[in-house]
Formats: C-alpha cells, sequence, structure tokens
C-alpha cells in the first residue's frame, strides 16, 4: 500500500475516533452516563473488563426489570421440582435483548443485548437465594452501516477495534438477592 494511502487511512480512522469521543461527551451532556462511560472504556483501547451496577440497571430499565422478575418467576416455578429430586442448588440460562422501543436510551445504548442466568440456593421451604449474572461483549458489527441510533456506524466504530485504536471488552454484572419462595 502506498504511504500516500496509509496516511489517508489513518487521518480517516483519527476522525473516526474523534466523532465517536465526541459523541460519548455528547452522551454525558444528554444524561447518558453508561453509554458513555462504556464507549470511553471501548476508545480507552486496554479491553479490561467492565462492571456495571445491575441493581441500577433494573431500577432505571423498565424492560431489565420486567426481565428480572421473569427470572425471579422462573425461579420460583422449578425450585420445587429440582427440592423434589433431593437438590439444593440449581441454574438457569436465557438471553434478553432490548428492543427497538426500549424507553431507557442510557441502558438500550450501553448493554443492548446480554446473556443472564441465575444461580439459586435453595435455603428453605420459602426462601430461594439467587444470584443474578449478566455477561455481555461490548462489540460493534462489522457489515452495519447504519447511522441510526447513533450519528456514526457500527462499521466505523468496529473500524477502530481492527485498526487496533479502540478495544471490544466484555461486561458483567452481578446482584444476589433472597426471593420468597
Amino acid at each position: 500500500t502506498p504511504l500516500s494511502e496509509k496516511v489517508l487511512n489513518y487521518v480517516e480512522l483519527c476522525w473516526i475516533y474523534d466523532e465517536a469521543f465526541a459523541i460519548a461527551i455528547g452522551g454525558m451532556l444528554a444524561n447518558l452516563d453508561m453509554a458513555s462511560a462504556m464507549l470511553v472504556h471501548y476508545l480507552a483501547n486496554d479491553g479490561t473488563d467492565y462492571n456495571i451496577p445491575y441493581n441500577r440497571l433494573i431500577i432505571e430499565s423498565t424492560y431489565a426489570c420486567n426481565n428480572h422478575i421473569d427470572a425471579i418467576n422462573a425461579a420460583r416455578n422449578i425450585a420445587g421440582i429440582f427440592e423434589q429430586k433431593g437438590y439444593s442448588q440449581f441454574c438457569n440460562l436465557t438471553e434478553k435483548e432490548y428492543k427497538g422501543d426500549h424507553p431507557n436510551l442510557n441502558w438500550e445504548y450501553s448493554v443492548g443485548k446480554y446473556y443472564m442466568w441465575t444461580l439459586n440456593d435453595i435455603l428453605s421451604p420459602s426462601t430461594l437465594q439467587t444470584k443474578f449474572c449478566l455477561r455481555d461483549f461490548y462489540d460493534w458489527e462489522k457489515d452495519d452501516y447504519a447511522l441510526d441510533p447513533l450519528p456514526i456506524s457500527q462499521h466505523s466504530l468496529w473500524l477502530l477495534h481492527y485498526a487496533g485504536m479502540a478495544q471490544q471488552y466484555y461486561v458483567y454484572g452481578d446482584i444476589t438477592q433472597d426471593i420468597t419462595r
């Protein structure tokens, strides 16, 4: 590749990086603090895992709260089956995905699609102790050129990772609760 083409590519990548950073700052000013922080973490290019406040997620996001309640109900419904078979612990796994009509953009832009599972301990005939675990991978779609919902395409953000200017990373969040059966 000629040097002039490499310079043009680098200048384009720098422009994408600056645009992404400006979007992150704009997100902070628009009270999208988690979305902004996670984009800044991506642009920091260190790839370290990121711990989200799961308890805040379920308080602020109606969709995530409903998923949390569904997981509680599923644990309650199957606890008796495991208990009858002599088990005191069980787990379940589901994938939860935000829909386009999600009312909280802060969480839609930050976490988006995630895996969730529960680890359950039957403490007594009336109580379960449940650990809710959320896991995600913060990455961008290589072939998505759409400028919605952000004014920058996922492809452009993926280019930053591919060029070594930003780093994808794992996202996690946990909370443990005692649940009345």
